[in-house]
């Protein structure tokens, strides 16, 4: 069985290969092989061992062992040879294919980014105006403005926050991705900013049924990052458990000193997510099925956007999950 699937190898290796012309040149360096070795041991035979000459077995040792070996060694290197430029053309055809789709993705990639730049632009200009109406007429409440026409100003107008929430991840992820994200990097508490991160939540929190506090380990401890950014990474955080979480459920924000760092956790005892699950939330606009099967209004960019944000501010993003276990998130950010 070893020889025949070694005659196929060899069958395969010559396909299309000039056989001719490989035999041809292993006999011309068996028989150089031969040349030379009949000339090296004759002559050896003939200074050191004279009385050799008359036996059969030496004189004709130096023609046949480089017949035995030369010729086979000196083929299997030639086909040696064709199997390794074969490779090689292959390996520069799937590199030039590479190179071809990479060249395609970052090409898509540049247009995807000018596409939100240019849409969130565009859309947060009207919107800024409804949003600013609206509570210009929820300023004279009281006045003519009906009880029905005040429910449809404030649905108005928490309907115009979400989207210009929506609208500021858009941008948010094309100015990370072009490396254009404005930080102002300056102590900052983080306990504070996690309590001002739950009551920016407050009212999507009662609606889910959903309860957050903050927990222990704070103990006045400052970190050196964006108090802006990290308001928002904490806010996409607690955010995504109101969604997601259930019911019932309960998210809290407590620290944990590293090495040089605060290690800020977010956890809730939700439904949780496994490795697969993980990853999808982890891509740009990746929905989970209990995301997608929840009802809840999302696209996609709220783990995305706090682990760039939280690496842009040189710090690490960490997510322990699994089904039925809820979800820790813990963002380390160095201290002052």
């Amino acid at each position: 069985m070893g020889a025949v699937q070694l005659f196929k190898d060899l069958r395969s290796d010559l396909e299309g290969a000039d056989v001719r012309r490989l035999i041809l040149r292993a006999c011309f360096w068996t028989f150089l092989s031969i040349l030379m070795s009949v000339i090296f041991c004759y002559s050896t035979y003939a200074a050191l061992i004279p009385e050799l000459f008359g036996y059969t077995i030496p004189l004709i040792m130096p023609i046949l062992c480089p017949l035995l070996v030369a010729f086979p060694v000196t083929l299997s290197i030639q086909v040696l040879g064709i199997r390794i430029e074969r490779q090689s053309a292959a390996l520069a055809t799937r590199n030039r294919e590479l190179r071809i789709a990479l060249m395609e993705t970052e090409s898509a990639n540049l247009k995807k980014r000018a596409f939100l730049s240019s849409a969130s632009h565009e859309l947060r200009t009207p919107l800024t105006s409804i949003i600013g109406y609206s509570d210009f007429l929820l300023s004279r409440i009281g006045t003519d403005i009906s009880e029905n026409d005040q429910t449809y100003l404030k649905t108005i107008r928490l309907s115009g926050d979400h989207l210009l929430r929506i609208i500021d991840d858009f941008m948010d992820i094309s100015r990370v991705e072009d490396g254009k994200l404005e930080l102002r990097i300056e102590p900052v508490d983080p306990h504070a900013v996690a309590n001002y991160a739950i009551k920016l939540c407050e009212r999507d929190l009662v609606e889910s049924g959903v309860t957050a506090r903050i927990g222990q380990g704070f103990n006045g401890t400052t970190v050196h990052c964006d108090e802006t950014r990290l308001t928002q990474i904490l806010v996409n955080l607690v955010g995504n458990a109101s969604k997601y979480a259930g019911e019932g459920a309960e998210v809290e924000i407590s620290a944990e000193a590293g090495e040089g760092t605060l290690d800020v956790h977010v956890r809730d005892n939700g439904v949780g997510m496994n490795v697969s699950e993980q990853e999808i939330a982890l891509t740009d606009f990746g929905r989970t099925g209990t995301a997608i099967q929840s009802g809840k209004v999302g696209f996609g960019l709220g783990l995305p956007l706090v682990k760039r944000m939280t690496e842009a501010m040189g710090g690490a993003f960490h997510i322990e999950s699994d089904r039925g276990e809820g979800c820790l998130v813990k963002i380390s950010l160095p201290i002052e």
